[in-house]
């Protein structure tokens, strides 16, 4: 999608949504955490493994009974994997989580403009922000 389709990035916002980047090439660590996330009091929005590429959630995937996504997929450095995150309309929580993969040499050319870089000059303030909220439990406003 153009940058023009998705809106403008919001200046300030109200509440933060844990994600989790997890990051270990053990398939049994893997699906350990996923166990101690699913009973855990304040569990992640997402989890997101870029390395094991557990089956079940190579398509993102509610953990079990709960409200946790899981992506998990393998990376490659010949592709680019765009998580797409649908806030619920109270923006508390997630949705729905998409993912695409796209190879490198054929992205669009409205990826690569101005506009683009633009977003990703916005999504590091509103990361800067982020790091003055609680990570474990979100803090919303």
């Amino acid at each position: 999608a153009a940058a023009a389709d998705i809106g403008p990035v919001p200046t300030r916002t109200s509440c933060w949504i844990p994600v989790v980047y997890y990051g270990d090439s053990s398939r049994k660590r893997l699906e350990d955490f996923l166990e101690a996330v699913s009973t855990h009091q304040h569990p992640p929005a997402l989890i997101v493994d870029e390395e094991v590429g557990l089956a079940p959630y190579e398509v993102p995937t509610k953990l079990n009974s709960t409200d946790v996504w899981v992506a998990s997929y393998r990376i490659d450095s010949w592709m680019v994997q765009i998580l797409d995150l649908t806030l619920t309309e109270d923006r508390q929580s997630i949705s729905n989580v998409t993912l695409t993969a796209e190879e490198l040499w054929g992205l669009p050319p409205e990826a690569k403009d101005d506009a683009y870089a633009s977003d990703l000059r916005s999504l590091r303030t509103l990361a800067d922000e982020a790091e003055a909220f609680d990570p474990v439990v979100g803090n919303c406003t």
